[in-house]
Parts: C-alpha cells; sequence; structure tokens
C-alpha cells in the first residue's frame, strides 16, 4: 500500500487536472449575487448534512445526472453519488466535514475543509483502530442555472488517512477550525 501512494497521488494529480480542465466548459455567466449566495449555501448545506449523517437529504442539492470524480473514482447519477458518500458510515461514523474557506466564481464553488472523526470500521484491508483521523480536502462544485450541483471534483489527503489509521502519524486532537 506505502510502496504505491507516491504513484496514486500522481495519478491523482493527473486526474485532478484533467477534471478541472472537464469542468471549465463554458457555462452562463451569473453575476447575481443571489446566485452566488444560493450556491454557496447549498455547497455549505451540503458538509452539513454530511456531517450530521444525512446523506439522502444532500440527493436534493444535486443534479439527477451528476458527474463524480472522488478521488481517483468516477460516478454518475444522483443515486449512485448518495450511496458513495453513505459508505463513510461503516469506517468512519460520525465523520464531520469541517469547511475551511469557501470560494465562489461564477457557477463553480470551491471548498478546502477538513475531514476529521474516528476510524471505528474497516476502511479498505485496515480493520477499526479508534485511532483519531484529521486530514485536507478540497472540492470543486459546478453548479447549473437552478443552483444543484452537476459536477464534482474531489481530493483528499488520503495518504495522511492510511498513516493515521496505521500509527503512523498521530492525531492527538482534531484541528479547531473557524470558517
Amino acid at each position: 500500500f506505502a510502496g504505491t501512494m507516491g504513484s496514486t497521488c500522481t495519478q491523482l494529480r493527473a486526474q485532478a487536472i484533467q477534471g478541472v480542465k472537464k469542468m471549465s466548459h463554458a457555462m452562463p455567466q451569473h453575476a447575481d449575487g443571489d446566485y452566488a449566495e444560493k450556491i454557496r449555501h447549498n455547497a455549505a448545506t451540503f458538509h452539513k448534512n454530511f456531517s450530521a449523517g444525512d446523506f439522502d437529504r444532500n440527493g436534493p442539492l444535486v443534479h439527477e445526472k451528476i458527474y463524480v470524480h472522488s478521488n481517483g473514482v468516477i460516478v454518475n447519477g444522483r443515486h449512485e453519488f448518495v450511496q458513495r458518500i453513505k459508505r463513510y458510515e461503516t469506517p468512519f461514523p460520525g465523520l464531520q466535514l469541517v469547511d475551511r474557506i469557501i470560494l465562489v466564481d461564477d457557477n463553480v464553488v470551491g471548498l478546502l475543509y477538513v475531514v476529521q472523526g474516528k476510524h471505528l470500521g474497516p476502511f479498505g484491508n485496515m480493520a477499526a483502530t479508534g485511532r483519531k483521523v484529521n486530514a485536507y480536502a478540497v472540492e470543486f462544485f459546478t453548479m447549473d442555472e437552478h443552483g444543484l450541483m452537476k459536477k464534482l471534483l474531489t481530493i483528499t489527503q488520503l495518504h495522511r488517512l492510511a498513516r493515521q489509521i496505521k500509527g503512523e502519524e498521530a492525531v492527538p486532537s482534531h484541528e479547531a477550525v473557524e470558517l
């Protein structure tokens, strides 16, 4: 696992760049402040729902045919997307996505956030350890004209999660985050 992490990170970076290029296709300009506030609110609500374990409440916030590129995995469709985010319930029940920065530019929202929780169930081939995890992630949401997420690119410090779960990197306490 550790030996392939460097090449996996390189692949993820390349895929992220490709994903951003795909997401940058021309969209209608939204100079409207109300639209910007709506998509900022939807983006923040998405992470609040996730952190509360209300994964199904995120379904109405995304387009029916959403395209997701999440840490090297492609998912298409609202139902498939909601099922994908539910998978975190087993290894990290109560996992928190704590927003650090939310940026809005036209119909794109960029979020820098911290993933915080405790490893209480199997994650990949790693059995539960009870160890705390605290890693950064970034997401880029492309929104449609109604403020629904139609494309998502997620990049998470998976290598840090793995090191923390294995005990190679200790997390004595979760980072305090303020937006």
